[in-house]
């Protein structure tokens, strides 16, 4: 455009010109970011780095309504946090929940610890309410502490195979590991059900250690706790200067320790190396390598295969029905108690296999009333 430089203007049109300059410098700011960063009593700036030297609050004084909504499309990060040494984020609530997370599919809360902020996240396991990782050497996906209360609490309402708490490893990890200095390593309790249920495939089910106390310590309206392997040890216990296993109960029907095989040995205490086979079909087997004892016991002995029978005077037999299988290879043993009179003696024993009773033969008629101990070995 041509400027006219003859021609005198007036002062009202000098100022029109002025006040339309204006106006197109402000359309033009309008249109575009301004550069300068939001300050202190100033307001927040779009698209662009925000900073302050004091706090900043949004409220938002109508009840139950939310006082700062962030939202991302697609895989966006809809509130990203950073401190260089404080909390990234934190939340407090008076009545109710002080950080809330919640994904359809994913993880609700995934904490990770490792690595820097510029390295790949991993992605969490789906489905999971809060899901923790660490990579960092000796670190914890997920540290529970309480001072007077529980520190981390699982629950579920769901049967098995579900689970309150569940631990999972890889090869030659350990599922769950519980640690005590002075106390009990793990505490369950259940009221009508298992206080813990653990499975292994090939491995060790629960492994638990403690240093003073008590490595597991369970107790259960039914069971306190319930072991099952497939082919491996379904619990193991090694203490080194005191039980490995310790087994208390009140009930008088209930034992303290119970052991069920279905085919082959219940419960199995052995000396020496190794873990050899059991006999089938064994409530209890014992087995001493070397110079060590397989079975000792301080005190009165009770078996349900011995008792007393009486050869009454004038007889020289009485017939015994012990209560267990007798077969021609069941070993018996007898002693009699109290004078039959003249040299008579225990003559034989004779078994009867198809009535799984035996007969104990005197000598001769005894003269009086003679009780006969009697041992049904196997």
């Amino acid at each position: 455009m041509t400027i006219d430089t003859t021609t005198p203007r007036s002062r009202r049109a000098l100022l029109a010109a002025a006040a339309g300059g204006l106006t197109a410098l402000a359309a033009q700011a309008l249109g575009r970011p301004a550069p300068a960063r939001a300050a202190n009593g100033g307001n927040v700036v779009l698209g662009t780095n925000n900073y302050e030297t004091s706090r900043t609050l949004v409220k938002n004084e109508t009840s139950g309504s939310t006082a700062l909504w962030a939202d991302a499309l697609d895989a966006g990060t809809a509130l990203y946090a950073t401190s260089d040494s404080g909390m990234g984020v934190s939340g407090y609530s008076r009545d109710g929940t002080g950080v809330r997370g919640h994904s359809v599919y994913q993880a609700g809360v995934y904490g990770f610890c490792g690595g820097s902020l510029a390295s790949a996240v991993p992605t969490p396991a789906s489905k999971t309410g809060v899901y923790g990782r660490s990579d960092a050497t000796d670190g914890y996906g997920v540290k529970g502490r309480a001072s007077a209360g529980t520190g981390i609490l699982g629950y579920t309402s769901g049967g098995y195979p579900r689970a309150g708490v569940f631990g999972d490893a890889g090869a030659d990890g350990i599922g769950v590991r519980a640690r005590s200095v002075d106390g009990s390593g793990v505490l369950a309790a259940s009221t009508g059900g298992r206080g813990v249920l653990a499975t292994s495939v090939d491995g060790t089910a629960v492994d638990a250690g403690s240093t003073n106390g008590i490595g597991v310590n369970a107790w259960g309206g039914w069971g306190g706790v319930w072991a099952d392997s497939d082919d491996g040890i379904a619990l193991f216990a090694n203490c080194q200067t005191s039980y490995a296993v310790y087994g208390f109960t009140n009930s008088n029907t209930r034992p303290a320790v119970y052991g069920r095989g279905s085919h082959n040995t219940g419960i199995m205490g052995h000396v020496g190396n190794g873990v050899p086979d059991s006999p089938a079909a064994t409530a209890v087997f014992a087995l001493a390598e070397g110079a060590g004892t397989a079975f000792e016991a301080s005190g009165p002995v009770k078996f349900s295969s011995a008792g007393l029978a009486t050869i009454q005077a004038g007889d020289s037999a009485v017939t015994v029905t012990p209560g267990v299988a007798i077969a021609g290879t069941t070993k018996i043993l007898t002693t009699l108690h109290g004078s039959p009179g003249g040299a008579t003696t225990i003559q034989r024993v004779v078994r009867h296999a198809d009535t799984d009773t035996f007969t104990i033969y005197a000598t001769a008629n005894v003269a009086n009333d003679c009780p006969v101990s009697w041992f049904v070995i196997s």
